[in-house]
């Protein structure tokens, strides 16, 4: 039998001779010549259990942008590990240059009646589809903030205000649609995750991020925050909430209004990895589930502000109010943006082929 005591796997010479598949069908070879068939054994990683946290989320879209290189899809992954709320996210593929890349994760199942596609029989297959199909409520996007012109259009501003551009031909009043933006019925983006160098905020990213906050929350964040020594980090934090302060620009802060949490307004986060001198055990290291620890910085307090109830929800009124402020400027001004335009141009022409193709069929 194999090494693992759970496999059921066997090599043909080590099956009893009533069951091996070779006897009496010729001479009996010598045992160095027996062939030896022995299947591996798979350790299949065990999904994490739904939390309670977890189950109480609902949809959060996060967009994490920032200049090329700086570690937007190490950031993701780094969110999806620390937190024990996520216990799935979809394989990152690469997208083209200059696009968007949305990658879906869950914190919860689907309930067993939104997966039910027999109504009349709820009862009966309720018990086979409870926590059996993920609700992918999280989506991050991965998104450049730059193109290859920077004097030119944000794919990441592009990205915030196509989610917006097709409320503008919902007829509904602003408290109406600002409680279905805060339940998370509209693919709006709820955050953006904009990582800044340790040096700070250039005027290309003060022009990125007031077209930002005026569409959706913007976190900022300093990035590869492991190359700065804790005074350093201290340092940075100070002269970017200065450079963001004099630019006139409404960042969101997890921290509550009145608090003296000036330290905390900005996180110093970092995606990189280092040995955890507790764990010597070789067989350990050398699994393909074990994950080494991240440097401690303020990436832990980031995830647990950013994937709690308190937190995902919050972020949801504010960008839903954001929104509506966003949409009765471009009523004021007469029109939308250009990116937000075309957006509801591919819209229409999708819906009148839809239109066109129903009609055909059915005369």
């Amino acid at each position: 039998m194999s090494e693992d005591p759970h496999s059921l796997s066997a090599s043909l010479s080590e099956l009893p001779q009533s069951c091996s598949p070779v006897t009496g069908t010729g001479p009996i070879l010598p045992r160095a010549l027996t062939p030896q068939l022995v299947m591996p054994s798979l350790t299949v990683p065990q999904r994490r259990p739904f939390s309670e946290t977890g189950r109480s989320l609902g949809k959060l879209k996060v967009l994490v942008t920032g200049r090329r290189g700086i570690g937007k899809t190490s950031l993701i992954l780094a969110i999806a590990q620390l937190s024990a709320h996520i216990v799935h996210m979809d394989t990152i593929v690469a997208a083209p240059k200059n696009m968007a890349n949305d990658v879906y994760a869950s914190t919860r199942p689907k309930p067993w009646w939104r997966t039910d596609p027999d109504r009349d029989l709820p009862r009966r297959r309720r018990s086979s589809t409870l926590d059996g199909v993920l609700d992918r409520n999280i989506c991050f996007v991965d998104c450049p903030v730059y193109g290859d012109d920077i004097q030119g259009s944000s794919p990441a501003v592009d990205y915030v205000e196509s989610r917006l551009a097709h409320l503008a031909n919902k007829l509904m009043d602003d408290p109406d649609l600002c409680a279905l933006l805060s339940g998370g019925a509209e693919p709006n983006v709820d955050v953006v995750l904009y990582l800044l160098p340790p040096s700070g905020p250039t005027s290309d990213d003060i022009r990125c991020m007031r077209d930002l906050q005026d569409a959706t929350n913007v976190v900022p964040l300093l990035a590869r925050a492991d190359e700065l020594s804790t005074e350093e980090r201290l340092l940075a934090k100070k002269q970017t909430l200065r450079d963001l302060d004099a630019a006139g620009l409404d960042c969101f802060f997890f921290a509550a209004p009145g608090e003296d949490r000036d330290h905390s307004r900005i996180h110093a986060i970092s995606s990189a990895t280092q040995v955890d001198p507790d764990v010597i055990d070789a067989s350990i290291l050398m699994s393909s589930e074990y994950l080494p620890p991240f440097v401690a910085t303020d990436l832990g307090n980031l995830v647990k502000d950013l994937l709690s109830v308190e937190g995902s929800t919050w972020l949801r009124h504010s960008a839903a109010c954001k929104a509506i402020k966003w949409m009765r400027q471009q009523r004021h001004q007469g029109g939308l943006l250009p990116s937000a335009l075309a957006c509801t141009r591919r819209s229409s022409l999708f819906g009148l082929a839809q239109s066109i193709i129903f009609q055909v069929f059915t005369d």
